[in-house]
């Protein structure tokens, strides 16, 4: 009996982690379709959502946003990119990855932006406005002083250049990682590659 309550109670923690797990996932999705301004996309995407571990993963591959990982390694060194400094930090964030998913056996095959969409030429002016307004601002904090404040404008302001991109995309031919180039946004590539079987998720 003992034992039985034990096994309940190991499968009710396990429960309550992977519900708390998919609620951050879900807010996660939730700050992200703020950002980007995709109406309904937490309903969308919530069916095709799951929590697993890496491993799961052991002997496939796997398809990954590149420019997801750059934009977070972009803001380890954001007030360098703001500053036109010469930099190369921006990779370090998606070589770990590429490590970490290597380490437990998962191929990973990065996915880059290719030509912008015209539909979404509005869009794209109205990020590229908040980027300036929030570079500027940047530097007049930093220009008073203000270091942490600044960075945090200048975090919101980094974009993934091409620069960046061929500067990722030698790294992982120096290391034959796998990659693809989208003819337009990474998004309808990474479908695909996982509805034809070449990638076991995204």
């Amino acid at each position: 009996r003992e034992d039985q309550q034990f096994c309940r109670g190991r499968a009710e923690s396990r429960k309550r982690a992977v519900t708390a797990g998919r609620a951050r996932i879900c807010a996660a999705l939730a700050r992200a379709r703020e950002r980007m301004g995709i109406d309904g996309l937490l309903p969308f995407v919530s069916s095709a959502l799951s929590d697993a571990h890496v491993s799961q993963f052991r002997g496939m591959a796997v398809a990954v946003d590149a420019s997801g990982w750059l934009h977070r390694g972009a803001h380890a060194c954001a007030t360098e990119l703001a500053l036109g400094q010469a930099t190369d930090k921006f990779l370090g964030f998606a070589l770990r990855m590429v490590k970490m998913l290597q380490a437990n056996g998962v191929t990973p095959v990065l996915v880059f932006d290719g030509g912008a969409l015209p539909m979404k030429e509005r869009t794209h002016i109205q990020r590229r406005k908040q980027r300036e307004e929030a570079m500027e601002q940047g530097h007049r904090l930093l220009g008073q002083g203000h270091r942490s404040e600044a960075y945090a404008c200048f975090a919101k302001a980094v974009a993934v250049t091409p620069a960046m991109a061929r500067q990722l995309i030698a790294a992982l031919r120096s290391q034959r990682v796998p990659y693809v180039v989208a003819p337009y946004e990474a998004d309808a590539q990474l479908a695909l590659l996982v509805s034809r079987g070449h990638c076991a998720c995204a």
